[in-house]
């Protein structure tokens, strides 16, 4: 019975975990195209300040309306992440999956 919930727990952190990368690597590309500096490999929680930045210089209405869903996407992100790899290493380790 472990086993089945540890997977169904490790698989709904998987997707969670994806679902997040791929809103904050959508952010990425929009600070991007906006002329921040970016990396994609580090420096991941600059984003939050840049994308507040982004908000505050922008002057067109429907951009900042745009800037304003993706930040509020990013807040959710600092919930959900942390969240996402709890229920994934739970799974894992209720699955025993990473016994040797």
């Amino acid at each position: 019975m472990n086993e089945i919930i540890g997977a169904a727990l490790m698989f709904t952190g998987m997707i969670l975990i994806v679902l997040c990368n791929g809103i904050w690597y959508q952010c990425k590309f929009v600070l991007k195209r906006k002329g921040f500096p970016v990396n994609y490999f580090y420096n991941h929680f600059q984003d939050f300040r840049m994308i507040d930045k982004a908000v505050s210089e922008e002057t067109d209405i429907e951009e900042i309306r745009r800037l304003r869903i993706i930040k509020k996407r990013m807040r959710f992100i600092r919930i959900i992440f942390p969240m996402a790899f709890i229920l994934f290493f739970t799974g894992g380790f209720l699955g025993n999956y990473f016994d040797p």
